[in-house]
């Protein structure tokens, strides 16, 4: 199936877009969602870069950090990703309102900006 992904015309797009310096590509030609974090899992795996998914709303999010997760650790013979694919969710809560976000949004939020730190500060000398 891998192979099929990246011999495909979309996937070549991609690929040619990110090795040239694109900073924005959308993933587009497939239904459904496992798909594509396939296809940005395998895309990861070959250019070594970091991406970020941008979604509308948290409940998209949670759909592709699962998805993602899941793929990224295939195509390593992984078990576990959750140092390696991060969502930061948002704050979702007005900030004219006066309202605090939740709890467990402000949790997970700091969380995944520690672990993302960590991960930046190991690759640098």
């Amino acid at each position: 199936m891998l192979r099929r992904v990246r011999e495909s015309e979309e996937y070549g797009r991609l690929l040619a877009e990110v090795r040239g310096g694109a900073r924005v590509v959308s993933v587009s030609g497939l239904a459904a969602n496992p798909a594509r974090a396939l296809v940005l899992a395998a895309l990861q795996q070959e250019v070594g870069k970091c991406f970020a998914v941008v979604a509308q709303a948290n409940r998209d999010l949670e759909g592709w950090e699962r998805d993602v997760r899941f793929w990224y650790c295939v195509l390593r013979g992984v078990a576990e990703c959750e140092e390696t694919v991060l969502m930061l969710p948002a704050s979702e809560s007005d900030p004219y309102a006066g309202a605090s976000p939740h709890a467990e949004t402000l949790e997970q939020r700091a969380l995944t900006l520690w672990r993302w730190r960590r991960a930046m500060c190991a690759k640098t000398p």
